[in-house]
């Protein structure tokens, strides 16, 4: 975490949530530790209960994503997604914002699955796609850009860590 290296200025009454998978993350660690120094309220969202991040911050939410055997952590990190959006939308709603109201978490959640089960179904597809393109190339660029640029980022570590 760049906190960690750059301390920013803090508003009156900050708030950490702490992003992991296996709650042990060691610059997260080290943040944390900082954080309850000053005396600032945390959240971890991890998939390992009884971890160093979950027993140190005030508070847990577990992902229930299941162990993540390979290296990429894509249960994890979309359940951290999805935990995340019904976060903002609890917040949303205590600050009775007009978004949160119009904003079904619930269905949209349920929107993504059923997208998940038509991609899993198209993924023949997407393998004549890999040899037609992929296969030989040293070079594979993801371009995004405002919240596409994230997971532009996302894609290409994902790239990374599995190809």
């Amino acid at each position: 975490s760049e906190f960690g290296y750059n301390m920013p200025i803090l508003s009156e009454k900050p708030f950490f949530i702490f992003l992991s998978q296996s709650g042990e993350t060691a610059d997260s660690r080290q943040v944390l530790v900082q954080v309850n120094e000053l005396g600032h309220p945390s959240l971890t969202l991890t998939n390992v209960a009884g971890s160093t991040l979950s027993r140190e911050a005030d508070d847990t939410l577990l992902l229930h994503a299941g162990p993540e055997i390979a290296v990429a952590s894509t249960k994890a990190y979309t359940a951290q997604i999805a935990v995340l959006a019904i976060l903002a939308k609890a917040i949303g709603e205590e600050r009775q914002t007009l978004a949160a109201v119009s904003f079904d978490v619930a269905h949209e959640l349920s929107v993504v699955a059923a997208v998940m089960e038509t991609l899993i179904d198209e993924k023949q597809q997407m393998k004549a796609l890999v040899e037609d393109y992929l296969t030989y190339t040293r070079n594979a660029f993801y371009i995004g850009r405002g919240v596409d640029y994230y997971v532009s980022m996302e894609a290409a570590l994902k790239l990374k860590e599995i190809s």
